[in-house]
């Protein structure tokens, strides 16, 4: 087990590359506090079903990073866990494909606050 003992925080981990590597995280040993913007039903189950599989503690953290209060609030629960985290992988991201300067102001200011501050 290649990750054991270590401490993952992942964000953007409900889909897509985030998804996987929250999978193949798991599979290595690793506890990982698996952050996302959206905490339903089918991530909280899935969360689940990676714990049992591969005996390992998955802490689902709502963080919307457009959303300064959501940052501090999953700071704050993350705090909480008294973890010494070893890994920190900043996946969550958005982009939008068009002309900058067919963007709208609001869309930048959306973009710049997720994949920037």
């Amino acid at each position: 087990m290649l990750l054991k003992s270590k401490i993952a925080v992942i964000t953007g981990s409900n889909r897509g590359i985030g998804l996987k590597m929250l999978e193949i995280f798991s599979q290595n040993g690793a506890d990982v506090i698996a952050c996302s913007r959206n905490l339903d039903n089918n991530f909280l189950d899935l969360a689940e079903k990676l714990k049992k599989k591969f005996n390992n503690n998955i802490f689902p953290i709502k963080l919307d990073l457009e959303n300064e209060g959501s940052v501090k609030e999953a700071f704050n629960e993350i705090n909480l866990l008294n973890l010494d985290i070893d890994i920190l992988i900043n996946n969550a991201g958005t982009i939008h494909t068009a002309l900058y300067q067919m963007t709208s102001v609001k869309k930048l200011k959306e973009i710049f606050q997720i994949n920037f501050f």
